[in-house]
């Protein structure tokens, strides 16, 4: 997709009339950075120079079966450097909601090349086996499930719950999209 963005924005953008002018996110975790194919798209965004992709890279450090230490050990840092992106690290993203606002700010501020926000997190954060591979791709139970939910403010007797003000946010956010697209 950041292909097809540089691309068309290439051959139909004029310089008062953006007609493509949009970023591609993807959002990743430790197993789909251990793929081959995935290290060759990313490489290959980086020689292409896609300034409108932005990588999320959520590290936990946390595989399917264990600690990812035991098969990857590379410094991703280094490594997406190498390839020529522009790489953002956020420490605690568990919580730290600024880090990541002021990651999402930093990478769109950068041109010519694309973007690795590397949020450090932990997987199952708040459950009694967070940090483990006990979370991953496994449920929590009812039990840790109520305990999670409590920990951070939400009614464990609710089974599904979508706070008013996320429905508010979403539909303010419609309102403005569809005014934006009368205006054009």
């Amino acid at each position: 997709m950041a292909i097809a963005e540089a691309h068309l924005a290439a051959t139909f953008n004029k310089p008062s009339f953006p007609v493509v002018d949009h970023y591609t996110y993807v959002y990743c975790g430790d197993g789909c950075l251990m793929e081959g194919i995935c290290q060759e798209a990313l490489s290959l965004a980086g020689s292409l120079k896609l300034e409108k992709l932005v990588v999320i890279y959520d590290s936990n450090m946390i595989c399917i079966d264990g600690a990812t230490s035991m098969s990857f050990t590379d410094d991703t840092k280094k490594k997406y450097e190498a390839m020529d992106f522009h790489v953002i690290e956020v420490q605690h993203s568990d919580d730290n909601y600024e880090g990541l606002r002021h990651a999402l700010e930093e990478a769109k501020s950068v041109k010519c090349k694309p973007k690795m926000i590397i949020q450090h997190s932990t997987i199952g954060y708040g459950s009694k086996n967070a940090g483990t591979a006990k979370v991953h791709g496994a449920p929590l139970g009812n039990e840790d499930i109520e305990a999670v939910k409590r920990k951070f403010g939400f009614d464990p007797e609710k089974k599904f719950y979508v706070d008013q003000s996320v429905y508010d946010a979403f539909h303010k956010h419609v309102d403005e999209c569809q005014k934006q697209q009368k205006q054009w």
